[in-house]
């Protein structure tokens, strides 16, 4: 589970291992192509973190999926990771891309129609 850091910490993303994410976001299972697109940001809705390697926490590429956020009061936060003592935490400048990639998501516009392609 990862916390995105919303102007009052109310925001929740779920982070899925990669091998994981990849199966149920219909993807072939580790195919490079749809990996390395989440990789490089061409889907808004994805986020990738890269593996750990801190003794006690290793883990596999995560993928955050900001399609199933949700929010929570800010005292049920704080509860939660006060119980979870150690904890990971992002540093930065990894949990500001984490943010802008998740800001992209929210602020997209979408236009009744499109500028035409130039052929």
């Amino acid at each position: 589970m990862v916390v995105v850091a919303g102007c009052q910490g109310r925001a929740f993303g779920a982070a899925h291992p990669l091998s994981a994410a990849t199966a149920s976001l219909n993807f072939q299972s580790r195919n490079i192509s749809s990996v390395e697109a989440i990789r490089r940001g061409n889907y808004p809705g994805y986020h990738m973190l890269n593996k750990c390697e801190i003794e006690g926490f290793h883990d596999d590429f995560l993928v955050v999926d900001f399609r199933s956020t949700f929010s929570v009061p800010l005292d049920f936060l704080k509860g939660f990771v006060k119980d979870m003592s150690p904890r990971l935490r992002l540093l930065p400048p990894y949990r500001e891309h984490l943010s802008q990639a998740f800001a992209r998501f929210l602020m997209r516009v979408g236009l009744p129609e499109d500028i035409p392609a130039f052929t």
